[in-house]
């Protein structure tokens, strides 16, 4: 296998209960392996291959719990709260692209999407990032509270790629939707080689390392869009 042309990665944010973990796993390893919750950060690293390039992806699963519960009900103290909003601008900063994840049937999660974008563009205000807004779950759209119409207005306020889809029903969309943002990414990369500098092994373990540290504690044009 020849050497990676660059290293990439992506960090996945998304409201509770949308599918994100579902949506990494399912990419990594074709298996869709049921929702589930989790309060945790979780790291993955795999090689691909995109167009005859290979890629070296790092996939940061972000709890993303300081922006979930920010409008809810907590017993979080203001410190806590304020340590996991460093860690999301942290996690944000480390980034090189993004996957914005809501589901179709929770008008909130759509709320949070937002807030999310809001969010990344403050911090990476000056920094160019790709961005691929996804809502999860049309396997079951009887259920919709968010029409494709607004997810595509809000992709276009922001300057992103929209795609809906169903990480249950079909991992081809998902596999789409991740070498969709990987395409933009390398494109980018020409564009700014500094921003996707190529990462040894060793400095891949050192920031393994660092985000266990960091994370592991508690006019614009319009861009593709399509339904999957």
């Amino acid at each position: 296998m020849s050497s990676p042309v660059f290293s990439l990665r992506i960090l996945v944010m998304g409201d509770v209960g949308v599918g994100k973990s579902a949506l990494s796993v399912r990419y990594l390893t074709r298996r869709y392996l049921g929702e589930y919750l989790s309060n945790t950060d979780v790291l993955y690293r795999c090689a691909v291959e995109v167009e005859t390039d290979l890629v070296t992806l790092e996939i940061l699963d972000s709890s993303c719990a300081a922006i979930t519960n920010s409008d809810k009900a907590t017993t979080t103290t203001p410190e806590v709260q304020d340590s996991a909003e460093q860690q999301i601008n942290c996690q944000i900063k480390w980034s090189d692209a993004i996957i914005v994840l809501y589901s179709i049937i929770s008008r909130a999660s759509f709320h949070v999407a937002r807030k999310i974008l809001q969010k990344i563009r403050k911090i990476k205000l000056t920094t160019p990032v790709p961005i691929i807004l996804l809502g999860n779950k049309t396997d079951i759209k009887h259920r919709r509270e968010t029409s494709v119409n607004e997810g595509r207005k809000l992709s276009e306020e922001f300057g992103c790629q929209f795609y809906e889809l169903s990480t249950a029903e079909s991992v081809a969309g998902v596999s789409m939707s991740f070498d969709s943002l990987i395409r933009e990414a390398q494109a980018l990369r020409i564009c700014h080689p500094k921003t996707f500098p190529r990462r040894s092994r060793t400095s891949l373990l050192s920031v393994s390392k660092m985000i266990g540290a960091m994370f592991g504690k508690a006019t614009k044009k319009k861009r593709p869009s399509l339904s999957l």
